[in-house]
């Protein structure tokens, strides 16, 4: 059985369980606290036009989150932006967050399954999917039998598997967070080298980040309250992603 038959049942459990209303900021969000804060603490690395280009974000890897990519942020939720911004993403994508309301399933290790150069054919496979589209025949195969249960028959993130009633390809929110990568989303894909998107397929996401000791989100819950963290979420959501002004 391979990795992507094991993990489909593993996610279909947890969508079996009723879904929980996505959480919402406790009273109000106000967009001028929430831009004081973002600049205070998010844009030393996500920017301050939240491009991903902060001061702070050369050396990291992978980059840090671009908010204007309005594609691959309207699918992720305002609860999972909190649990990241509160808990930090690798104990949220390890499920270690503490009073989370729901649970991520994070991109599974295929070292069981694809050789070396398997997953090295695949990546420069992804690589083309923006571009002139799929041209290696044997990486195609090796896509479809992996990968297209999460990423889509196109590779645009919009799989049967973590969004059932997803109408692809248009915007969306998954019931599994992170959504899956959109290979034709140039502003997502940018952000990782092939060596970390390599060890991504191998490894698997946390193991990926724990081997290599790529940077992460941090986790903020020491340095900002619950309100505090729901603003900022507000104005990244109002700001950058919806594109209104404050």
């Amino acid at each position: 059985m391979n990795t992507w038959m094991v993990w489909t049942m593993a996610a279909g459990a947890l969508l079996a369980v009723t879904s929980p209303a996505w959480g919402q900021a406790p009273g109000p969000v106000n967009l001028e606290r929430g831009a004081a804060t973002y600049a205070k603490h998010c844009a030393v690395c996500h920017g301050e036009r939240g491009d991903g280009q902060g001061p702070g974000w050369l050396g990291q890897m992978p980059r840090p989150q671009v908010f204007t990519d309005r594609n691959y942020m309207s699918r992720l939720t305002d609860q999972y932006l909190f649990d990241v911004t509160k808990h930090g993403k690798l104990e949220v994508v390890k499920r270690e967050g503490k009073g989370m309301v729901y649970k991520t399933v994070p991109m599974p290790a295929f070292n069981e399954d694809l050789s070396n150069a398997e997953i090295k054919e695949l990546v420069s496979f992804q690589r083309t999917v923006r571009g002139s589209g799929f041209k290696s025949p044997k990486a195609k195969k090796t896509f479809e039998e992996h990968c297209i249960p999460c990423h889509g028959s196109m590779g645009r993130g919009d799989g049967r598997l973590p969004n059932p009633r997803q109408q692809a390809p248009g915007e969306f929110v998954s019931e599994i967070q992170p959504a899956p990568g959109d290979y034709g989303d140039a502003e997502f894909m940018n952000r990782f080298s092939d060596e970390y998107m390599q060890g991504l397929i191998r490894k698997g996401w946390i193991a990926n980040m724990e081997s290599k000791q790529w940077t992460t989100m941090a986790a903020y819950s020491s340095t900002l309250s619950d309100q505090e963290i729901w603003h900022v979420v507000g104005y990244i959501r109002q700001v950058f992603i919806n594109g209104k002004s404050r």
